[in-house]
């Protein structure tokens, strides 16, 4: 087994508050999505089946307005580290960098956008994660 080394460390504390209102824009606009989806459900299909699709969907295939953006990470061999956890990065997920708004995103194919690495160098945090992702294939 590997030992696990830290490749990136970074505090983003600045660039996550800067960006604050975009996180919670993101949210609001993804939990409006979802309430809007539950009442189409109901109104589809009744108020019981469309509550149990509307549950169901929450834990498959919508994304979950929650995203996680920490403030202070290190980039290992493995994933990604922050408050104590590591975030593994598998195979399934796709790695996007926004030069402008200086952060890097873990995509998942189904559930979207998981987590959020502001960095002052996103360029490096994309190239150790794309490593990342290709070594664990």
């Amino acid at each position: 087994m590997k030992e696990i080394k830290i490749l990136y460390e970074e505090d983003s504390t600045i660039l996550r508050s800067n960006n604050r209102k975009w996180i919670f824009a993101r949210a609001l606009i993804v939990w409006t999505a979802e309430i809007m989806f539950l009442i189409a459900l109901c109104i589809a299909f009744g108020t019981f089946i469309g509550i149990l699709i509307y549950l169901l969907s929450i834990f498959i295939i919508l994304p979950t307005p929650f995203l996680k953006v920490p403030k202070k990470y290190k980039i290992t061999n493995k994933g990604i580290a922050y408050n104590g956890k590591l975030f593994l990065v598998h195979k399934i997920y796709k790695i996007r960098m926004n030069a402008r708004r200086k952060y890097v995103a873990v995509y998942h194919p189904l559930r979207g956008e998981l987590i959020r690495l502001y960095t002052e160098n996103p360029n490096e945090v994309y190239t150790l994660l794309c490593k990342i992702l290709s070594e664990n294939v």
